[in-house]
């Protein structure tokens, strides 16, 4: 089996987990507690490193778990739902317990994004049956 699935998998988790490593190897002094009370319902934030590291695990097992076809096209758009999928439940993080106005922007704009990408390569996949 070709090197190239693994490392299409390696390069989406990286775009991942390198702005969260990046915040833990240069972490930012402690700051007062917000003068604001969390949203109702939201989860503490200790959690969201958790729930982002889910979703990423969550996106390998589903790509690991794809048949390896050989057709290039079926690989990318097949690997890319789960990959944009892992997006979408990164984003509902940062909407749940994020607080900056901007990326939360960021975060609604991505789940559309994504959703919509993700609805044209399942029916690419549809039209186009291994």
């Amino acid at each position: 089996m070709s090197a190239r699935p693994h490392l299409l998998c390696a390069a989406c988790a990286l775009t991942l987990v390198l702005p969260l490593a990046a915040q833990a190897a240069n972490p930012q002094p402690a700051q007062a507690a917000p003068t604001t009370p969390p949203k109702s319902g939201s989860a503490p934030a200790s959690n969201s490193l958790a729930d982002m590291m889910q979703a990423m695990k969550k996106m390998q097992a589903s790509m690991d778990a794809l048949p390896k076809t050989g057709n290039t096209d079926q690989l990318f758009a097949s690997m890319m739902i789960p990959h944009h999928q892992s997006a979408i439940d990164v984003a509902k993080v940062e909407l749940r317990d994020g607080h900056d106005p901007q990326m939360r922007r960021l975060a609604r704009a991505i789940i559309a994004g994504q959703k919509k990408e993700i609805t044209e390569m399942q029916a690419w996949l549809a039209k186009h049956p291994k």
